[in-house]
Parts: structure tokens; C-alpha cells; sequence
């Protein structure tokens, strides 16, 4: 059997795998393959990225902590802003302080706050006059995936793993179900002289077909996991859902705020509309002062959820960032093209966004609504709005362990960033402890059969679709983040 250790997805979770196994004190080769190695297209690359330690599975908020601790050590990859659920009722009130208690439980910092203490946390994102209480996360932060992925990427190629660019097609098994390879499209790069004397040779690409020999792969695969898990005798119920997300360009110009940009202010050059046209700021904006509140210790703001309306908000720095699940039906929406960005559903996503907006003092200021204390406002557009996909199961947890019956084969997917580090390191333990050099890890047996890949065996694909699908329009029901 082969010793090499193949790894499938490039995103956080893969890349943290490579990170992790290449580690290891024992020396194999790894290969770390995705379509696309730069930039990343998977749901990383569009990732909200604030972190919510807290869940109310134990397995998931011990996951989420590991996944901190880890952040925290790679610069600029995790920033301590702090997190905020807000509520308007009696009912969420009860709920807060049910979480709140067991957070204090599991050793988070959190605490109940009051509207004021809320607003004065995060000004531009709460309304004092909206809501009766909230719950404080003093630990919670944001984290900027594209650098955490970036990072453990070349502490791997620093350790030898092997990158291939392509697309797998097939998994090799032999007689006993074992894993023995994987079929690769891999995309390689020549150059090719030009014609004209002096001139540069310019890169030509083509790909190639091979077979990759492995005795143990690792499928880091999203909301692309089923393609490669049809010839499975247990259902994978991985499902690609929509979700929409905006950004929206703020002015900071106030010459008495010197803030700085979050870690996870997205490029504006990068930032597109639906129809392709760059982001840019608004002339208009210019010579006017900013109404936004000075922020606190020159910081972003905390993250905000407000989960009575399933609406979600971030401060990135140059930007705020919303997102909201109270959009009616989830709606499962299979990627195209290798790239974890859905057709925008105007009828569906736009009123849902301008809904959620309503939610945010600082959208009606910069918009000239009620909260403005400035004659027309300032002009908040242009937005840019997106679908982003991610990976929803019928227990909000991951599917990620060694599946059974396949020798060699393990899923690591359907894994949010709040938790990628933490279930990499699970599952990088699991193949260890298959290749003789167990370490012990506290809450593993746990963790191993509440993320067991065959926990669904047995069931019906339609009903555990439907029971995906209803999870997403539930999440802050549930309590999964």
C-alpha cells in the first residue's frame, strides 16, 4: 500500500490537513490538489469570516476554540473584536441567557449586556430603541480565511507537501475497497517562446491526464463532496444551499478617526456588482464628514446577529457586510464551473437584504433614512451583492473521519471556517492514529461519532435533503453558527 497521503480541496480545511500532516514528526509524501490553487474559488474565498465560538454542540464549540487558538498564531489571521446577539423579546431573552450559562460552562467569556452596552460596543450596527437585551462573546473575533489558508499553504510547501493544480475525476479502489489512487486532470503551464526577437516568453496551458497513486485520501471537497462519493454504499448528504451576501462601501474620511482597516477588509478592486462593475467609492462622498460614530479603541466593530430575524452583520473596515438566512425556502443550487458563487435570485435575495438593512442604524444614516443627522445622507452605493454557496447537512455538523468500508478514505467537508482548523487537526489525528503514532486528544470518541461520515446510513436521501434544507432556515433556531 502506498504511504502517500493525497488531500483533495484547497481551501482552509485542505490546506490546514497539509499543514497539520506535514507537521507530523513522520516524514511521507503529500499531495494537496484542487482546480484552482490561486485563487482560491471554493466557499473560503467568500467566507463572512466571523467566528462564533460558541454552539450549542459541545463538539462544535471545542472545535471552534481549537480553531481560535490556531488562527491566533498566524499573523494577521485572527482579529478579537468581540460578538453580539441581540434580541426584542422576552422569549429570545430566555434564550440568550440559556446560551450565555453554557457558554460560561464550556469556558467562553460571555456575558448578558443591556441595549445601551450593546450600542455602545457597536454603534453603527445597534439601535438602542429596537431591542430589550443582548449577549456579549468577549472572545470571539473575525478571521481572514484567505490569509490562514495562504499561510498554512507555505508553512506546507516549506515542509515538501506537492501542489497539483486540476480537477480529479474518479477514485481508484482496489479488490477489498481499498483506496489505491485518484484520476487527476492537472493543469500544467509551458512557455512558449514568441515569434519576435527579444520579446517574453508568455505561459500556454494544457492538461493532462494521470492517475496519482495514494493509500490514503482525504476529501476537502465542500459543496463538491457528492460528485466523488457516488460509488458509496451511505449516503452523503452534503448540500450546495444559497446565501445571499452584500457589501456595502462606507466613508471613514473624518479627519478625527484614524482607525485602521479590519484584517478582513476585502480588496475593493477584487469586489464586483452583480453585473460585473467594479466597486468604487462615491465621488459625492468626499468633502462630506462622516456620520459614522468613532469606533472603539480605533477597532472594527463587533460582529452582530440578530437571530429573531436571522440576520447577520460584520464591520470589515472599509466595508460592512450583511447577511441574512429570512429569504423563505432554502434553496439548494448546484456550483458551476468550479467556483462557489450562485446565480443571483433577485426576487428572493434583494427585498430579504433590504429587509435586514432596516436592522442597521448605519444603512439608514449612510442612506438618508430616519437615523440620518445628515441633510440627504451620504450615498452608501454601490453594493455588491453575491450568492455565496456553502455546504449544509442534516445536523449542521461535519461530515469528517475515516469512511467505513473504504480502506484509506477519509472526509473532512462541510466544514464552516469558525471550525476548519480545529476538525483539520481532528481528522489529521485520526490518519495518524491509522498510521501507528496515535496522540491522545481530549472528547475524540465524541468527536468521532458526532462527525462520523456513515452516521446517516440507512436513511432516505429525500428525507435528509429536506431536513438540510430546513436546517439553513433554522440555523439561528438551533443555535448552530
Amino acid at each position: 500500500m502506498s504511504s502517500t497521503i493525497t488531500i483533495v480541496g484547497a481551501g482552509i480545511v485542505g490546506s490546514a490537513l497539509a499543514h497539520f500532516l506535514s507537521s507530523s514528526s513522520t516524514r511521507r509524501k503529500i499531495i494537496l490538489i484542487d482546480h484552482s490553487l490561486a485563487p482560491i474559488q471554493g466557499s473560503t474565498a467568500h467566507a463572512p469570516g466571523y467566528v462564533g465560538q460558541f454552539n450549542e454542540s459541545s463538539t462544535l464549540t471545542r472545535l471552534a476554540i481549537d480553531s481560535v487558538t490556531e488562527y491566533a498564531k498566524i499573523p494577521n489571521g485572527f482579529e478579537v473584536l468581540g460578538g453580539i446577539e441581540a434580541v426584542a423579546t422576552q422569549e429570545g431573552i430566555s434564550r440568550l441567557q440559556t446560551r450565555c450559562d453554557l457558554a460560561v460552562q464550556r469556558g467562553l467569556s460571555a456575558s448578558m449586556i443591556t441595549p445601551a452596552q450593546a450600542v455602545g460596543l457597536a454603534p453603527d450596527l445597534v439601535r438602542q430603541d429596537d431591542i430589550q437585551a443582548a449577549l456579549y462573546f468577549a472572545t470571539d473575533g473575525v478571521a481572514n480565511a484567505t490569509v490562514i489558508t495562504a499561510s498554512y499553504q507555505q508553512e506546507a510547501r516549506r515542509k515538501g507537501v506537492e501542489f497539483v493544480e486540476g480537477v480529479v475525476g474518479d477514485i481508484r479502489y482496489g479488490e477489498n475497497g481499498e483506496v489505491v489512487g485518484v484520476e487527476v486532470e492537472e493543469i500544467l503551464e509551458d512557455k512558449e517562446e514568441e515569434e519576435e526577437e527579444g520579446s517574453d516568453a508568455k505561459l500556454v496551458k494544457r492538461k493532462v491526464k494521470r492517475v496519482i497513486g495514494t493509500g490514503t485520501l482525504i476529501l476537502a471537497t465542500g459543496i463538491w463532496t457528492q460528485d466523488l462519493c457516488a460509488d458509496l454504499d451511505i449516503p452523503i448528504p452534503i448540500i450546495p444551499v444559497a446565501h445571499p451576501y452584500m457589501y456595502i462601501k462606507h466613508d471613514r474620511s473624518s479627519p478625527d478617526d484614524t482607525s485602521s482597516p479590519s484584517i478582513s477588509t476585502p480588496r475593493l478592486g477584487s469586489l464586483r456588482s452583480p453585473l460585473g462593475s467594479s466597486l468604487s467609492s462615491s465621488p459625492s462622498n468626499t468633502n462630506q464628514k462622516s456620520p459614522l460614530s468613532p469606533r472603539l479603541n480605533n477597532k472594527p466593530s463587533p460582529w452582530i446577529r440578530y437571530p429573531e430575524h436571522q440576520v447577520y452583520a460584520r464591520d470589515h473596515g472599509l466595508f460592512y457586510g450583511v447577511g441574512t438566512y429570512d429569504h423563505g425556502p432554502a434553496m439548494d443550487c448546484e456550483p458551476n464551473d468550479h467556483v462557489a458563487i450562485g446565480p443571483w435570485q433577485d426576487e428572493v435575495f434583494n427585498s430579504a437584504l433590504e429587509k435586514a438593512k432596516t436592522l442597521l442604524p448605519i444603512l439608514a444614516t449612510l442612506a438618508g433614512g430616519k437615523d440620518s443627522p445628515v441633510v440627504g445622507g451620504l450615498t452608501a452605493m454601490p453594493e455588491t451583492k453575491f450568492n455565496g454557496l456553502f455546504a449544509m447537512t442534516p445536523d449542521n455538523l461535519p461530515l469528517a473521519g475515516r469512511v467505513e468500508g473504504r480502506k484509506g478514505l477519509f472526509l473532512c467537508a462541510a466544514v464552516w471556517v469558525t471550525h476548519a482548523a480545529g476538525v483539520a487537526k481532528f481528522v489529521a489525528g485520526l490518519v495518524d492514529q491509522v498510521g501507528g503514532h496515535e496522540e491522545k486528544n481530549e472528547g475524540l470518541d465524541e468527536t468521532v461519532r458526532d462527525l462520523d461520515p456513515g452516521r446517516f446510513r440507512g436513511r432516505e436521501w429525500k428525507e435528509l435533503k429536506e431536513q438540510s434544507l430546513r436546517g439553513y432556515s433554522q440555523i439561528y433556531h438551533t443555535g448552530d453558527d
